[in-house]
């Protein structure tokens, strides 16, 4: 699944991360796997979250750093078993933050 995001707002509680985000994914769009998977209602799509980018590097291959993906649930900071993220340059336009997570 592929998301796009709305409604960003920067969050600041997180002491391990290097920054993290609340946001809206919209619907998502299925790039791979299982239709059956959306039909049956899985997936992220219209769900706020709080996900923020790991302070310690956990991997790094090919010159990119990789970092523990972290969630808020209940006000609580974790994280997410089976995630991780990335920057990414954009040139004169600063950084992407990318997300993979395991579903």
């Amino acid at each position: 699944m592929t998301y796009t995001a709305s409604n960003f707002s920067e969050n600041t509680d997180c002491s391990d991360c290097a920054f993290a985000w609340s946001f809206t994914l919209d619907s998502g769009t299925l790039v791979s796997g299982d239709p059956a998977c959306t039909e049956a209602g899985n997936g992220l799509g219209g769900e706020t979250l709080d996900w923020g980018h790991g302070s310690e590097e956990v991997s790094e291959k090919g010159g990119v750093s990789y970092h523990a993906l972290m969630a808020a649930k209940d006000g609580a900071w974790s994280v997410v078993d089976g995630g991780f993220s990335w920057l990414t340059s954009k040139g004169g336009s600063g950084d992407a933050w990318n997300i993979y997570v395991m579903y």
